[in-house]
């Protein structure tokens, strides 16, 4: 089974592209400032900005990752 992938588009650009379960939370520029864990189980997330690294992340249940 192939993991849900999102991605953030904003003005034709893309600002992100996310792979796993789990909801962004932006500022009004549109800039993600947190992850929050979505599925009743752990999930491995992958988040791609450009300009930054690939981050990964394991997501419990509800739990909030603050993105800088």
């Amino acid at each position: 089974m192939r993991e849900p992938s999102s991605e953030l588009i904003l003005a034709g650009k893309t600002l992100l592209t996310l792979r796993g379960g789990a909801r962004v939370v932006t500022d009004l520029r549109g800039v993600p400032v947190q992850l929050v864990g979505t599925e009743p189980w752990e999930q491995r997330v992958t988040l791609f900005r450009p300009g930054f690294r690939m981050e990964v992340f394991q997501l419990q249940p509800d739990q909030v990752i603050r993105l800088s």
